[in-house]
């Protein structure tokens, strides 16, 4: 099965070189350009290779700026490193590290108010982390413009989760070393700090927690 994802795969990668080496300046083959360069389906060097193929001036700004962030993001974090180590605060003054949650998942979500799939994700979120009863901690890290935003929206709702805010938007340091150009953005982490998700489907996240929760238990 692996071999035959390969050969799809590098299939893809022929294909869009083909098309871009011909058609540089069309607009859909560039719009189709950045949707596999953003995908998992080529590699990081052939993400870069099609880019270079194609006449960029043709793509949003932002846009483009969110691939090239993910894909140097790509080259220095993914699934199965360590995650940075970190430090956010929560709107009482209250420090999150990696260490104040020994023994639990944590799934780090950036959001906004002004995000509305942000707000809608508290919303599916809230019943699976229930369901997970207390193995998963979730620390929804803010980046409005000013701590009164997310501190007025809250006020309003009763989320049984850690809250911590970050100033700088998406110029904050932390954030550009994680890649962070859209929102929401999650990162789901091990206990043993393990990053086992980059911006998984909220639906998958009990899954994913409860596989590698029966692994550790068979390996020890």
């Amino acid at each position: 099965m692996e071999d035959e994802e390969k050969l799809r795969s590098n299939e893809l990668f022929l294909y869009m070189d083909s098309i871009t080496h011909l058609y540089p300046n069309n607009q859909f083959i560039v719009e189709l350009t950045s949707e596999v360069v953003t995908s998992d389906f080529v590699t990081i060097d052939q993400s870069r290779q099609l880019l270079s193929q194609i006449d960029t001036a043709l793509l949003d700004p932002l846009e483009l700026k969110s691939i090239i962030v993910s894909l140097d993001r790509q080259e220095r974090i993914n699934s199965g490193d360590q995650f940075p180590n970190f430090t956010f605060e929560s709107f009482e003054g209250e420090t999150y590290s990696q260490n104040s949650f020994s023994d639990q998942y944590i799934l780090i979500d950036f959001w906004a108010t002004w995000c509305g799939p942000c707000t809608k994700g508290f919303g599916e979120l809230q019943p699976l982390y229930e369901e997970l009863d207390g193995k998963l901690e979730v620390i929804a890290v803010s980046i409005d413009p000013n701590k009164e935003l997310p501190m007025k929206h809250l006020s309003q709702k009763n989320y049984p989760w850690k809250q911590a805010y970050a100033k700088g938007q998406f110029e904050n340091p932390f954030l550009e070393q994680l890649g962070v150009v859209f929102l929401p953005f999650y990162y789901l982490i091990s206990p043993d700090g393990e990053i086992l998700a980059i911006n998984p489907d909220i639906a998958e996240i009990p899954e994913l927690v409860k596989k590698r929760s029966s692994l550790k238990e068979v390996l020890k």
